[in-house]
């Protein structure tokens, strides 16, 4: 982790990868202006609402029926990374709300990255989309894989693997 140290305050520890506090919804009015204006996208474990706004934003939420508190957390932390990873998969300019049903607990990150993914199209059309983005032509990045660096070949991840 790196440190930032502010004059006159001791050095502290700081996350480099954390999704910027910009990109959350984190009070009540914004979560109930979502819920209340927003457009509903029905997946399998979550129902995502849409509103169109200032910036892209996401919340999460998850009652005490779905699980308990560790359960929850994880829920919320999934979510997180899967839109900081994949920005693409939501439109941009507006404000999502995750709201998790049953058996949502019971999901890993490439579950909720499918799940997202499968819903990246409805999502774009509830905004207001006139075009909705193409389908991604890879799969979208999950927790350890690497984006391609631009202009790199496929050929060329597999050259550095057999030469490693």
């Amino acid at each position: 982790m790196q440190t930032a140290s502010v004059e006159g305050r001791p050095a502290r520890a700081t996350r480099p990868k954390a999704l910027p506090r910009d990109a959350r919804l984190r009070k009540r009015p914004e979560f109930l202006e979502v819920q209340a204006r927003g457009r509903r996208v029905h997946t399998p474990h979550f129902v995502l609402l849409i509103h169109p706004g200032s910036r892209q934003a996401l919340g999460v939420t998850i009652t005490r029926k779905i699980a308990g508190a560790v359960g929850r957390n994880r829920v919320k932390r999934l979510w997180r990374e899967a839109f900081r990873l994949n920005r693409e998969l939501f439109p941009p300019r507006c404000a999502i709300v995750a709201v998790a049903r049953a058996g949502s607990a019971g999901l890993d990150y490439a579950a909720v990255v499918a799940e997202a993914t499968a819903a990246s199209a409805a999502l774009y059309r509830a905004a207001g989309a006139h075009q909705v983005p193409a389908p991604l032509t890879q799969e979208p990045l999950t927790k350890g894989s690497r984006a391609p660096r631009v202009g790199a070949s496929p050929l060329d991840s597999k050259k550095s693997s057999k030469s490693s």
